[in-house]
Order: C-alpha cells, then sequence, then structure tokens
C-alpha cells in the first residue's frame, strides 16, 4: 500500500512539474501530436525569417501575445496557431503566411519548444490517462 501511494504522488508531482514549467494556458492546451528535434530544427529557421519581423526573436512584440509562453488570444490549440499561420487574422497586422504544411508543424514544434531550439523534443501525452493518474485513479 505504501509502495503504491509512493508512485501515485511522484506520478501526481511529474505531471505538476510538467505543467509547471509550460504556464497554465499552455499546459492545457490540446497538442496533436509529438514534435521532433528537426521539427523544433525547421521551426527555428522558418520563424526567423517569416514571424520574426513582426512578433519578435523572443515572440513578445505583439500586444497581448507571447509565443514563447504560449499566451494566444485567438489560439487555444495546434490546429487554431496552424490556421492562423496559414490565413492570418482579417482587420489585424496579421498577413496569411504561405507556407507548407511542415513548415507550419516546425513554426508550432518551436513555439511549443519554448523557442529554444536545444530544446529536447516536444512529446504529448495522453490528457486522459494524465487526468485519472492525477486523480489516483490508475492503479
Amino acid at each position: 500500500m505504501q509502495k503504491q501511494v509512493w508512485r501515485r504522488g511522484a506520478a501526481v508531482a511529474l505531471v505538476l512539474l510538467a505543467l509547471g514549467g509550460r504556464g497554465a494556458a499552455q499546459g492545457a492546451q490540446d497538442h496533436p501530436g509529438q514534435y521532433s528535434q528537426a521539427d523544433i530544427d525547421a521551426g527555428t529557421r522558418v520563424y526567423s525569417s517569416n514571424c520574426a519581423t513582426c512578433h519578435g526573436p523572443n515572440g513578445d512584440q505583439v500586444s497581448g501575445t507571447d509565443l514563447r509562453r504560449g499566451q494566444f488570444r485567438r489560439a487555444s490549440s495546434d490546429e487554431d496557431l496552424a490556421r492562423i499561420i496559414a490565413n492570418g487574422i482579417p482587420g489585424t497586422g496579421m498577413p496569411p503566411i504561405a507556407l507548407q504544411a511542415p513548415e507550419i508543424n516546425g513554426v508550432i514544434a518551436f513555439i511549443r519548444a519554448g523557442f529554444d531550439p536545444a530544446a529536447r523534443p516536444v512529446k504529448i501525452g495522453n490528457a486522459a490517462r494524465g487526468q485519472a493518474v492525477f486523480e489516483w485513479k490508475v492503479a
């Protein structure tokens, strides 16, 4: 029994640690897949040449948006980010960007890696399983 309680406590600590390092807004978002180091590297290059002029090298030059910290005004998922990158936001300074799907995926990977090209690949877990572990419903 004591071993089981320790395992659950360790699992809860890991979940909280993972969410705490990413900020509440980003931790609550929906992610469709996993991002490799190649995705992050490609995203670094695409962001630098297509996005940094307006968003800045740290992603914080647009009021109300901090890409590095996962704070977005109009996005709550990776699909939303992809749509905004591809289509822009009418009536704002965000134009549509003509990128291929892998390039968009790379930019999102770079954003999710916290603008750190040396970041380890981003691995996305199972939200339902994480919630069950957090609620101690998993043995």
